[in-house]
């Protein structure tokens, strides 16, 4: 089974989904006249727009600390290295790029639901499956994107979150796994039962400051081994383009993992295309929508050109990337600083204390459209407190191939919506 699982991952993540997100990225890019730098000059207006704004109100920054809640922490961390160690150090160059592609998409895919959203007595709320059903007229389509939303988030929002900190933890002080999973489930639920603003105030708090100590840590690991900086690099690229393999024949393998175990993680990571990040952004109080997005868009910014691709450097540099274990990797990487394991304990317990409660929020959103029935949303909620504890003591790698699946699956029909939505609606977006 495990197998059959790793096979289609790696058939989805090879050439079909990479080709695919390519297309996408360059097709949206031309439409809206390369966003990219717009997108990352709209964080100046960030803090200007929430200065003076209600501290009960879901702000941009509390959006965008959510939406990176969501995606920082394993995608980050034990992602980087899951990718180093089965697509090779190579990897590390087409996970930043990613990050480039899926900017434009990320930021397409926010502006049309943000567009569309709808509000109630308790805010605005919108997301994929509501464009889909009321705006494209495909009911069917958003049914099944939802159900898989909820699928992923029982799976991929726990499982690999809850796998990845439990392995670290375990390898580094020996924690038995089963009392990581109770700990961990009975902080989500405290999290959880304090709703979206309870969510967005949390996120608001911990990520910046988790964010901050990290890039610290990676920042000095990389500073000890300055003196490997360059070659390392050199060795990232010609493993990126096969070309330290091509004397043994095998370049075009060696390439396709590469790449599609770099596009896999990144996607996983910055959830660009995938149509969950802008569940949330759709609750946001701003009401420039074209603002908006951008500053949306800016969680790949963070997520993987700056966050991932300092992950991958930092191992590169220690020369340690031939290790197989990737919770070994990581403790023998870290290591290398004072209390580095320790600090990075610290970071990867706050990182995934904030994204299991965002993918539990993106899940009951699903859950409302489907059924919109309470009995169904404590059903959901004893799925993803089960999904958490058995994260925690599954293997890594069937967790991960698993996500790479439910990601590409997840990720047509909000592409198809983009697609519709640009090529139909453009100026109305716009």
């Amino acid at each position: 089974m495990s197998e059959l699982i790793r096979n289609l991952s790696e058939f989805l993540w090879g050439y079909p989904f990479i080709i695919l997100l390519v297309i996408t990225s360059v097709y949206l890019s031309i439409k809206f006249k390369f966003p990219q730098l717009k997108i990352i000059f709209a964080l100046k207006d960030l803090f200007k727009r929430d200065k003076n704004n209600n501290k009960n109100k879901i702000t941009s920054f509390r959006s965008l600390m959510t939406i990176l809640a969501g995606t920082l922490g394993t995608g980050n961390i034990t992602g980087v290295a899951t990718s180093i160690v089965i697509g090779g150090v190579g990897s590390l160059f087409w996970l930043f790029v990613s990050g480039i592609f899926a900017m434009t998409i990320s930021y397409a895919e926010n502006l049309i639901v943000l567009t569309y959203r709808k509000k109630s007595n308790n805010g605005f709320y919108g997301g994929t499956m509501y464009v889909l059903d009321e705006v494209l007229n495909k009911k069917s389509l958003a049914i099944f994107f939802s159900i898989v939303l909820v699928i992923t988030s029982v799976t991929t929002g726990t499982m690999t979150q809850s796998n990845s900190l439990s392995t670290l933890i375990n390898t580094s002080i020996g924690v038995d796994k089963r009392i990581i999973g109770i700990i961990l489930l009975m902080i989500t639920l405290y999290i959880i039962f304090g709703g979206k603003r309870r969510l967005a105030k949390a996120s608001s708090i911990v990520i910046p400051i988790c964010s901050l100590v990290y890039i610290t840590l990676c920042i000095s690991i990389i500073y000890i081994n300055s003196q490997n900086l360059t070659s390392q690099l050199k060795i990232i690229v010609l493993n990126a383009f096969g070309i330290r393999q091509f004397v043994g024949g095998v370049v075009g393998l060696s390439i396709a993992k590469a790449i599609g175990r770099g596009f896999s993680i990144g996607m996983f990571s910055n959830e660009a295309g995938m149509g969950s990040a802008p569940i949330f952004t759709a609750t946001v109080e701003e009401q420039d929508t074209k603002l908006q997005a951008k500053i949306a868009a800016n969680s790949v910014v963070i997520d993987t050109l700056i966050l991932c691709t300092l992950t991958g450097i930092t191992i590169a540099c220690t020369g340690l990337y031939n290790i197989t274990d990737v919770g070994l990797l990581l403790n023998e990487v870290f290591k290398t600083v004072p209390f580095g394991n320790t600090i990075l304990n610290i970071c990867m317990v706050f990182f995934v204390i904030s994204t299991i409660p965002c993918w539990e929020y993106y899940g009951e959103v699903a859950i409302k459209y489907l059924f919109n029935s309470k009995l169904y949303m404590y059903i959901f909620r004893i799925m993803y407190a089960i999904g958490i504890y058995v994260g925690c003591i599954v293997d890594l790698n069937f967790v991960w191939d698993l996500s790479g699946i439910l990601n590409a699956i997840m990720t047509l029909p909000n592409i198809y919506m983009i697609y519709k939505c640009v090529s139909v609606y453009f100026n109305d977006i716009m």
